[in-house]
């Protein structure tokens, strides 16, 4: 039994890695297109933006 629990522990692990690294590049592309044009290349970028803006979304569509 502590097998069985070990195998699905690393699957589960291992899923949620994966989710993460999928889901990353996509949340990172929502904040930069709603990030204020002067701020899209400050270093480093906040994971949560403390203004939001629809700027670089006109600018593209």
């Amino acid at each position: 039994m502590n097998a069985r629990v070990l195998d699905r522990s690393v699957l589960y692990a291992g899923a949620i890695f994966l989710a993460i690294w999928v889901l990353v590049p996509f949340y990172l592309i929502a904040i930069s297109a709603f990030t204020p044009q002067a701020k899209i290349f400050d270093y480093p970028k906040p994971l949560v933006p403390s203004s939001l803006s629809t700027d670089t979304m006109q600018f593209f569509v």
